[in-house]
């Protein structure tokens, strides 16, 4: 598997889901450093990584590239937001 974005897990959900939107089969892997100790397995992770197979990002490497950059986007502050 590829790994596409790493982030807040709302950011990847949102990744994953625009992919498959445009008919691109993506898949979530929990990143949470945490999620390994009792107690925790409970609670939603919350860096999650977008994942496709090799073959996936190949034969869809512009939508992928697309989507990334909405992301990007979403993610860089502004020049007023950074004053």
């Amino acid at each position: 598997m590829k790994t596409l974005y790493t982030g807040p897990a709302p950011l990847a959900q949102m990744v994953r889901d625009e992919l498959r939107q445009r008919g691109i089969g993506a898949d979530l892997q929990g990143l949470d450093p945490f999620g390994s100790l009792a107690g925790s397995a409970a609670a939603p992770p919350r860096i999650q990584a977008v994942l496709v197979t090799p073959e996936v990002a190949q034969q869809h490497a512009a939508e992928i590239e697309a989507v990334l950059a909405l992301v990007t986007e979403a993610t860089v502050p502004t020049e007023d937001e950074r004053d």
